[in-house]
Protein backbone atom coordinates (compact mmCIF):
# COMPACT_ATOMS: atom_id res chain seq x y z
CA UNK A 1 0.00 0.00 0.00
CA UNK A 2 1.25 3.51 -0.82
CA UNK A 3 2.74 5.06 2.38
CA UNK A 4 0.80 8.30 1.91
CA UNK A 5 -2.52 6.44 1.60
CA UNK A 6 -1.57 4.31 4.61
CA UNK A 7 -0.94 7.43 6.74
CA UNK A 8 -4.28 8.97 5.68
CA UNK A 9 -6.10 5.76 6.58
CA UNK A 10 -4.47 5.65 10.02
CA UNK A 11 -5.43 9.27 10.71
CA UNK A 12 -9.01 8.54 9.62
CA UNK A 13 -9.24 5.52 11.94
CA UNK A 14 -7.73 7.53 14.80
CA UNK A 15 -10.32 10.29 14.39
CA UNK A 16 -13.14 7.73 14.33
CA UNK A 17 -11.89 6.25 17.60
CA UNK A 18 -11.71 9.70 19.19
CA UNK A 19 -15.32 10.46 18.19
CA UNK A 20 -16.55 7.98 20.85
CA UNK A 21 -15.77 9.55 24.23
CA UNK A 22 -14.92 7.75 27.45
CA UNK A 23 -18.10 9.07 29.05
CA UNK A 24 -20.20 7.62 26.25
CA UNK A 25 -18.64 4.19 26.78
CA UNK A 26 -19.10 4.41 30.53
CA UNK A 27 -22.78 5.27 30.13
CA UNK A 28 -23.36 2.40 27.70
CA UNK A 29 -21.73 -0.18 29.96
CA UNK A 30 -23.85 0.74 32.94
CA UNK A 31 -27.31 0.89 31.36
CA UNK A 32 -30.03 -0.20 33.81
CA UNK A 33 -33.63 -1.30 33.28
CA UNK A 34 -35.09 -0.55 36.69
CA UNK A 35 -35.02 2.44 38.96
CA UNK A 36 -36.20 3.90 42.27
CA UNK A 37 -37.80 7.17 43.32
CA UNK A 38 -35.09 9.85 43.29
CA UNK A 39 -36.60 11.21 46.50
CA UNK A 40 -38.14 8.26 48.38
CA UNK A 41 -41.84 8.77 49.22
CA UNK A 42 -42.79 9.04 52.89
CA UNK A 43 -46.01 7.96 54.55
CA UNK A 44 -47.77 8.02 57.92
CA UNK A 45 -50.92 6.36 59.23
CA UNK A 46 -53.67 7.92 61.36
CA UNK A 47 -56.85 6.97 63.16
CA UNK A 48 -59.74 9.27 64.01
CA UNK A 49 -59.98 9.88 67.73
CA UNK A 50 -63.18 8.44 69.23
CA UNK A 51 -63.86 6.68 65.91
CA UNK A 52 -61.47 3.74 66.02
CA UNK A 53 -64.03 1.61 64.19
CA UNK A 54 -63.38 3.76 61.12
CA UNK A 55 -60.64 2.59 58.72
CA UNK A 56 -57.22 4.11 59.22
CA UNK A 57 -56.08 6.95 56.97
CA UNK A 58 -52.72 6.48 55.24
CA UNK A 59 -51.08 9.56 53.74
CA UNK A 60 -48.12 9.42 51.34
CA UNK A 61 -46.22 12.44 50.09
CA UNK A 62 -43.37 12.99 47.66
CA UNK A 63 -41.58 15.43 45.39
CA UNK A 64 -41.07 13.43 42.20
CA UNK A 65 -38.15 13.73 39.80
CA UNK A 66 -37.67 17.18 38.28
CA UNK A 67 -38.91 17.83 34.72
CA UNK A 68 -36.97 16.85 31.63
CA UNK A 69 -34.23 14.44 30.62
CA UNK A 70 -31.07 14.57 32.73
CA UNK A 71 -27.59 14.58 31.24
CA UNK A 72 -24.87 15.16 33.81
CA UNK A 73 -21.62 13.62 35.02
CA UNK A 74 -23.50 11.06 37.14
CA UNK A 75 -26.13 9.71 34.77
CA UNK A 76 -27.98 10.29 31.55
CA UNK A 77 -31.55 9.36 30.74
CA UNK A 78 -33.48 8.94 27.52
CA UNK A 79 -36.97 10.16 26.72
CA UNK A 80 -39.74 8.10 28.29
CA UNK A 81 -40.70 5.01 26.32
CA UNK A 82 -44.42 4.42 26.90
CA UNK A 83 -45.19 2.56 23.68
CA UNK A 84 -46.55 -0.44 25.59
CA UNK A 85 -49.13 1.67 27.44
CA UNK A 86 -52.72 2.33 26.40
CA UNK A 87 -52.24 6.06 26.97
CA UNK A 88 -48.83 7.11 25.71
CA UNK A 89 -46.81 10.15 26.72
CA UNK A 90 -46.64 13.22 24.49
CA UNK A 91 -43.43 14.80 23.27
CA UNK A 92 -39.78 13.87 23.72
CA UNK A 93 -39.06 16.17 26.68
CA UNK A 94 -40.59 13.78 29.25
CA UNK A 95 -37.68 11.98 30.88
CA UNK A 96 -37.73 8.25 31.57
CA UNK A 97 -37.17 8.82 35.31
CA UNK A 98 -40.02 11.28 35.87
CA UNK A 99 -42.40 9.13 33.80
CA UNK A 100 -41.40 5.99 35.70
CA UNK A 101 -41.99 7.62 39.08
CA UNK A 102 -45.40 8.94 38.09
CA UNK A 103 -46.49 5.62 36.58
CA UNK A 104 -45.40 3.83 39.79
CA UNK A 105 -47.88 5.75 41.98
CA UNK A 106 -50.47 2.90 41.95
CA UNK A 107 -47.79 0.40 43.01
CA UNK A 108 -46.67 2.83 45.71
CA UNK A 109 -50.18 3.28 47.09
CA UNK A 110 -50.84 -0.46 47.18
CA UNK A 111 -47.54 -1.01 48.99
CA UNK A 112 -48.74 1.26 51.79
CA UNK A 113 -52.14 -0.42 51.80
CA UNK A 114 -50.40 -3.79 52.20
CA UNK A 115 -48.47 -2.44 55.18
CA UNK A 116 -51.62 -1.17 56.90
CA UNK A 117 -55.05 -2.78 56.39
CA UNK A 118 -57.02 -3.77 53.32
CA UNK A 119 -59.75 -1.26 54.12
CA UNK A 120 -57.42 1.65 54.91
CA UNK A 121 -58.02 4.88 53.04
CA UNK A 122 -54.78 5.56 51.16
CA UNK A 123 -54.03 9.07 49.88
CA UNK A 124 -51.11 10.26 47.76
CA UNK A 125 -50.24 13.92 47.39
CA UNK A 126 -47.20 15.29 45.64
CA UNK A 127 -45.41 17.56 43.25
CA UNK A 128 -45.30 15.15 40.30
CA UNK A 129 -43.63 17.51 37.79
CA UNK A 130 -45.85 16.02 35.07
CA UNK A 131 -46.63 18.84 32.68
CA UNK A 132 -49.89 19.88 31.07
CA UNK A 133 -49.23 17.91 27.86
CA UNK A 134 -49.11 14.64 29.81
CA UNK A 135 -51.99 15.28 32.21
CA UNK A 136 -53.79 12.18 30.92
CA UNK A 137 -50.89 9.85 31.65
CA UNK A 138 -52.78 8.87 34.81
CA UNK A 139 -55.33 7.12 32.60
CA UNK A 140 -52.86 4.22 32.74
CA UNK A 141 -53.47 3.84 36.48
CA UNK A 142 -55.33 0.83 37.85
CA UNK A 143 -59.08 1.40 37.97
CA UNK A 144 -59.20 1.33 41.79
CA UNK A 145 -56.92 4.38 42.00
CA UNK A 146 -59.26 7.38 42.16
CA UNK A 147 -58.41 10.92 41.04
CA UNK A 148 -59.36 14.13 42.79
CA UNK A 149 -59.15 15.85 39.39
CA UNK A 150 -60.26 14.31 36.10
CA UNK A 151 -59.86 17.54 34.10
CA UNK A 152 -57.58 20.58 34.08
CA UNK A 153 -60.48 22.94 34.70
CA UNK A 154 -60.95 26.23 32.91
CA UNK A 155 -57.90 28.42 32.40
CA UNK A 156 -55.39 28.18 35.25
CA UNK A 157 -57.87 26.75 37.76
CA UNK A 158 -55.94 23.55 38.47
CA UNK A 159 -52.47 24.82 37.60
CA UNK A 160 -50.34 24.92 40.75
CA UNK A 161 -46.80 25.93 39.76
CA UNK A 162 -46.33 29.70 39.93
CA UNK A 163 -44.77 31.55 36.98
CA UNK A 164 -41.50 33.44 37.32
CA UNK A 165 -42.96 36.87 38.09
CA UNK A 166 -45.59 35.49 40.48
CA UNK A 167 -48.61 36.71 38.54
CA UNK A 168 -50.23 33.35 37.81
CA UNK A 169 -49.87 29.60 37.41
CA UNK A 170 -48.22 27.69 34.57
CA UNK A 171 -48.32 23.91 35.15
CA UNK A 172 -50.57 21.35 36.93
CA UNK A 173 -47.60 19.69 38.66
CA UNK A 174 -49.26 18.99 42.02
CA UNK A 175 -51.71 16.09 42.13
CA UNK A 176 -53.65 13.92 44.56
CA UNK A 177 -54.96 10.37 44.25
CA UNK A 178 -56.73 8.02 46.64
CA UNK A 179 -57.71 4.40 47.23
CA UNK A 180 -60.73 3.22 49.29
CA UNK A 181 -62.16 6.72 49.48
CA UNK A 182 -65.80 6.00 48.68
CA UNK A 183 -67.51 3.73 51.24
CA UNK A 184 -69.74 3.71 54.34
CA UNK A 185 -67.14 5.64 56.34
CA UNK A 186 -65.56 8.17 54.01
CA UNK A 187 -66.32 10.15 50.89
CA UNK A 188 -63.50 12.02 49.16
CA UNK A 189 -64.83 15.12 47.42
CA UNK A 190 -63.60 15.09 43.82
CA UNK A 191 -64.39 17.18 40.76
CA UNK A 192 -67.22 14.82 39.82
CA UNK A 193 -68.91 15.47 43.17
CA UNK A 194 -68.24 19.19 42.91
CA UNK A 195 -67.57 20.58 39.41
CA UNK A 196 -66.57 23.87 41.08
CA UNK A 197 -63.95 22.19 43.25
CA UNK A 198 -61.11 24.54 44.14
CA UNK A 199 -58.33 21.98 44.87
CA UNK A 200 -55.61 24.57 45.54
CA UNK A 201 -55.08 27.45 47.94
CA UNK A 202 -54.29 30.43 45.74
CA UNK A 203 -51.49 31.88 47.85
CA UNK A 204 -51.03 34.82 45.47
CA UNK A 205 -54.59 36.08 46.00
CA UNK A 206 -54.98 35.00 49.62
CA UNK A 207 -51.81 36.71 50.86
CA UNK A 208 -53.23 39.97 49.57
CA UNK A 209 -56.24 39.43 51.88
CA UNK A 210 -54.21 38.92 55.07
CA UNK A 211 -55.38 41.46 57.64
CA UNK A 212 -51.80 41.73 58.94
CA UNK A 213 -50.15 41.67 55.53
CA UNK A 214 -48.07 44.78 56.27
CA UNK A 215 -46.50 43.03 59.28
CA UNK A 216 -45.31 40.21 57.04
CA UNK A 217 -43.78 42.70 54.62
CA UNK A 218 -41.56 44.04 57.41
CA UNK A 219 -40.15 40.62 58.27
CA UNK A 220 -36.68 39.33 57.44
CA UNK A 221 -36.52 37.48 54.09
CA UNK A 222 -39.30 39.61 52.57
CA UNK A 223 -37.52 41.70 49.93
CA UNK A 224 -39.12 45.13 50.07
CA UNK A 225 -37.50 46.26 46.82
CA UNK A 226 -39.68 43.69 45.01
CA UNK A 227 -43.48 43.48 44.80
CA UNK A 228 -45.78 41.08 46.66
CA UNK A 229 -46.10 38.61 43.80
CA UNK A 230 -42.33 38.31 43.44
CA UNK A 231 -41.96 37.67 47.16
CA UNK A 232 -44.66 34.99 47.18
CA UNK A 233 -43.01 33.19 44.25
CA UNK A 234 -39.38 33.52 45.34
CA UNK A 235 -39.45 33.93 49.12
CA UNK A 236 -42.42 31.77 50.13
CA UNK A 237 -43.04 29.04 47.55
CA UNK A 238 -43.30 28.56 43.80
CA UNK A 239 -46.18 26.12 44.34
CA UNK A 240 -49.68 26.51 45.70
CA UNK A 241 -50.76 23.97 48.34
CA UNK A 242 -53.23 21.40 47.02
CA UNK A 243 -55.73 19.45 49.08
CA UNK A 244 -58.64 17.07 49.20
CA UNK A 245 -61.61 17.31 51.54
CA UNK A 246 -62.67 14.06 53.16
CA UNK A 247 -66.26 13.83 54.33
CA UNK A 248 -66.37 11.69 57.48
CA UNK A 249 -69.74 9.93 57.57
CA UNK A 250 -70.80 10.29 61.16
CA UNK A 251 -73.56 12.14 62.98
CA UNK A 252 -71.10 13.22 65.64
CA UNK A 253 -69.36 16.55 65.28
CA UNK A 254 -65.63 16.09 64.69
CA UNK A 255 -64.46 19.72 64.88
CA UNK A 256 -61.79 19.57 62.22
CA UNK A 257 -59.49 22.55 61.67
CA UNK A 258 -61.36 25.69 60.67
CA UNK A 259 -60.70 27.26 57.26
CA UNK A 260 -60.63 31.04 57.54
CA UNK A 261 -59.59 31.77 53.96
CA UNK A 262 -61.19 30.45 50.79
CA UNK A 263 -62.18 27.78 50.14
CA UNK A 264 -64.14 27.16 53.34
CA UNK A 265 -64.92 23.65 54.63
CA UNK A 266 -67.52 21.74 56.63
CA UNK A 267 -66.69 20.88 60.26
CA UNK A 268 -66.84 17.15 59.43
CA UNK A 269 -64.49 17.49 56.48
CA UNK A 270 -60.88 16.50 57.05
CA UNK A 271 -58.65 18.59 54.81
CA UNK A 272 -55.54 16.68 53.71
CA UNK A 273 -52.94 18.67 51.78
CA UNK A 274 -49.57 18.61 50.08
CA UNK A 275 -47.27 21.62 49.77
CA UNK A 276 -43.88 21.98 48.13
CA UNK A 277 -42.36 24.73 50.29
CA UNK A 278 -39.38 25.60 48.08
CA UNK A 279 -35.89 24.99 49.38
CA UNK A 280 -36.89 25.02 53.04
CA UNK A 281 -34.64 24.68 56.05
CA UNK A 282 -31.07 24.06 57.14
CA UNK A 283 -29.43 22.43 60.16
CA UNK A 284 -28.94 25.73 62.03
CA UNK A 285 -32.28 26.47 63.67
CA UNK A 286 -31.32 29.78 65.25
CA UNK A 287 -29.84 31.14 62.04
CA UNK A 288 -32.95 30.15 60.11
CA UNK A 289 -35.12 31.79 62.76
CA UNK A 290 -33.24 35.06 62.34
CA UNK A 291 -32.96 35.13 58.56
CA UNK A 292 -36.16 33.51 57.20
CA UNK A 293 -38.91 34.92 59.43
CA UNK A 294 -41.24 35.78 56.55
CA UNK A 295 -40.99 32.28 55.07
CA UNK A 296 -41.76 30.12 58.09
CA UNK A 297 -44.37 32.46 59.54
CA UNK A 298 -46.23 32.77 56.22
CA UNK A 299 -46.19 28.98 55.76
CA UNK A 300 -47.68 28.53 59.24
CA UNK A 301 -50.30 31.20 58.59
CA UNK A 302 -51.43 29.50 55.39
CA UNK A 303 -51.56 26.04 57.00
CA UNK A 304 -53.63 27.35 59.90
CA UNK A 305 -55.96 29.58 57.89
CA UNK A 306 -56.53 26.91 55.22
CA UNK A 307 -57.86 24.42 57.76
CA UNK A 308 -55.34 21.69 56.98
CA UNK A 309 -55.73 18.67 59.28
CA UNK A 310 -52.85 16.82 57.63
CA UNK A 311 -50.25 18.42 55.37
CA UNK A 312 -47.21 16.82 53.79
CA UNK A 313 -44.38 19.31 53.31
CA UNK A 314 -41.86 18.56 50.57
CA UNK A 315 -38.69 20.20 49.22
CA UNK A 316 -37.22 20.35 52.69
CA UNK A 317 -33.46 20.50 52.30
CA UNK A 318 -31.39 17.47 53.28
CA UNK A 319 -30.92 17.57 57.07
CA UNK A 320 -33.05 20.73 57.21
CA UNK A 321 -36.16 19.28 58.84
CA UNK A 322 -35.27 20.79 62.22
CA UNK A 323 -36.40 24.15 60.79
CA UNK A 324 -39.96 22.79 60.57
CA UNK A 325 -40.03 23.31 64.35
CA UNK A 326 -40.35 27.03 63.60
CA UNK A 327 -43.55 26.36 61.63
CA UNK A 328 -44.88 24.24 64.50
CA UNK A 329 -44.09 26.96 67.03
CA UNK A 330 -46.16 29.43 65.04
CA UNK A 331 -49.02 26.98 64.54
CA UNK A 332 -49.18 26.12 68.23
CA UNK A 333 -48.90 29.63 69.68
CA UNK A 334 -52.67 29.91 70.02
CA UNK A 335 -53.58 26.25 69.54
CA UNK A 336 -52.25 24.55 72.70
CA UNK A 337 -49.91 22.10 70.93
CA UNK A 338 -52.64 21.03 68.54
CA UNK A 339 -50.21 20.33 65.70
CA UNK A 340 -47.51 17.65 65.72
CA UNK A 341 -45.02 16.40 63.15
CA UNK A 342 -43.65 13.15 61.75
CA UNK A 343 -40.23 13.42 60.10
CA UNK A 344 -38.55 11.32 57.44
CA UNK A 345 -35.03 10.45 58.58
CA UNK A 346 -31.95 11.57 56.67
CA UNK A 347 -30.93 7.93 56.18
CA UNK A 348 -34.30 7.03 54.65
CA UNK A 349 -34.32 10.01 52.29
CA UNK A 350 -30.85 9.46 50.79
CA UNK A 351 -29.37 6.99 48.28
CA UNK A 352 -25.81 7.64 49.44
CA UNK A 353 -23.53 4.57 49.35
CA UNK A 354 -26.08 2.47 47.46
CA UNK A 355 -26.51 1.18 43.92
CA UNK A 356 -28.52 4.35 43.27
CA UNK A 357 -25.98 6.86 44.58
CA UNK A 358 -26.17 8.69 41.23
CA UNK A 359 -29.43 10.15 42.60
CA UNK A 360 -27.73 11.42 45.77
CA UNK A 361 -26.63 15.01 46.28
CA UNK A 362 -28.58 18.16 45.49
CA UNK A 363 -31.75 16.20 44.76
CA UNK A 364 -31.86 14.74 48.29
CA UNK A 365 -34.68 16.16 50.39
CA UNK A 366 -36.68 15.25 53.48
CA UNK A 367 -40.44 15.11 53.94
CA UNK A 368 -42.32 16.22 57.05
CA UNK A 369 -45.97 15.53 57.84
CA UNK A 370 -47.83 17.91 60.16
CA UNK A 371 -51.17 16.78 61.61
CA UNK A 372 -53.98 17.94 63.88
CA UNK A 373 -53.50 15.85 67.03
CA UNK A 374 -56.81 16.98 68.55
CA UNK A 375 -58.75 14.75 66.15
CA UNK A 376 -56.10 12.32 64.85
CA UNK A 377 -53.85 9.76 66.47
CA UNK A 378 -50.62 8.74 64.80
CA UNK A 379 -50.61 4.91 64.80
CA UNK A 380 -48.27 2.21 63.55
CA UNK A 381 -47.93 0.42 60.26
CA UNK A 382 -47.44 -3.34 60.32
CA UNK A 383 -43.72 -2.68 60.85
CA UNK A 384 -44.59 -1.25 64.30
CA UNK A 385 -43.48 2.24 63.26
CA UNK A 386 -45.67 5.27 62.70
CA UNK A 387 -43.92 6.12 59.45
CA UNK A 388 -42.73 4.28 56.37
CA UNK A 389 -40.39 5.28 53.53
CA UNK A 390 -40.72 3.62 50.13
CA UNK A 391 -37.33 2.46 48.84
CA UNK A 392 -38.48 -0.34 46.52
CA UNK A 393 -37.52 -0.76 42.87
CA UNK A 394 -39.91 0.41 40.17
CA UNK A 395 -40.21 -0.27 36.46
CA UNK A 396 -38.16 2.00 34.19
CA UNK A 397 -39.91 3.36 31.10
CA UNK A 398 -36.86 4.13 29.00
CA UNK A 399 -33.17 4.04 29.84
CA UNK A 400 -30.87 5.50 32.46
CA UNK A 401 -27.16 5.19 31.77
CA UNK A 402 -24.62 5.64 34.53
Amino acid sequence: MDQKIHRVLLVHLHLQARSVTTNENDFQENSINETVFVRPPFGAIFELKNHNNFPNIVTIFDHLDSPGKKNNNRYRETSANTNELSHKSNGSSLGSQEASEFLAIPKLMKYYKKHSNDNSLVIFGGDTNIENDNFNLDKNFDSDIEKVLTTLGIGQKYFTSINRDGTGYVQPYDKMFYLNGENNYYDVINDKDDPKLDFKIDIIKEFNKFSNKEEFKLMKWYKRSENENWNIRNRLSDHAPVYLDLNVKTNERINTSNAIINPKKDSNHLRIAHWNILNYGNDDLNKYRREKEFKYKAIAKFIDNSGFDIVGLTEINDNGSVAVDLILEELNKNNHNKYKKIVQSVDDSSWKNTKYSHFDGKQTEQIVIIYNSEILNSVNFNNNKNHLTYREKIKLYGEIKK
